[in-house]
């Protein structure tokens, strides 16, 4: 059989140091509590905060007006040149015709008709023709393959290597 000890003097001192351990033990549980729940505030406002700026971030590059919201540094001025020539030509004190010359005439097109407009015509042209070489110009049952159609498409030469703008037709 088990003995229990019966004096209640011993009783009382194993039932208070046990109290006093519980609330240790609850008193350590609650400030780690306390500790846990900062912790996840903290995180929270973090979340929060990044969410935020993805959404800023996602309206700026993809929003309707993003071309307004951000301007590379250094970029600002660089298609500026008509209000730096007119500044220019005022401390010169000279007339400058500042006529702008289109890249593309303004022809009256038909609804039918599709791609792109002509190039204006004072821009120079340079014809590259691709020719099939000699020995693909034969069919498989031995007759000679004839011109049946033609791509014809033009380009601006925006690289500088000729004397100026050039097209190819």
């Amino acid at each position: 059989m088990l003995e229990s000890p019966t004096d209640p003097i011993e009783t009382a001192v194993d039932a208070a140091s046990r109290i006093a351990l519980l609330e240790s033990e609850n008193e350590r549980l609650r400030a780690r509590d306390a500790e846990r729940s900062a912790e996840l505030e903290a995180r929270e406002r973090r979340i929060r905060l990044l969410e935020e700026a993805l959404r800023v971030l996602k309206a700026d590059r993809f929003g309707a007006s993003r071309e307004k919201l951000s301007v590379a540094p250094g970029q600002g001025g660089l298609f500026n040149e008509a209000e730096a020539t007119i500044e220019l030509t005022e401390a010169v004190g000279a007339d400058v015709d500042l006529t702008a010359m289109p890249l593309r005439e303004d022809n009256k097109r038909s609804a039918n008709k599709r791609g792109r407009k002509a190039l204006v015509s004072h821009l120079p042209r340079i014809p590259i023709v691709y020719e099939l070489p000699e020995s693909e110009r034969h069919c498989a049952c031995g007759s000679v393959l004839i011109e049946i159609g033609a791509e014809v498409s033009e380009q601006l030469d925006y690289s500088g290597e000729s004397a100026g703008p050039a097209a190819c037709a």
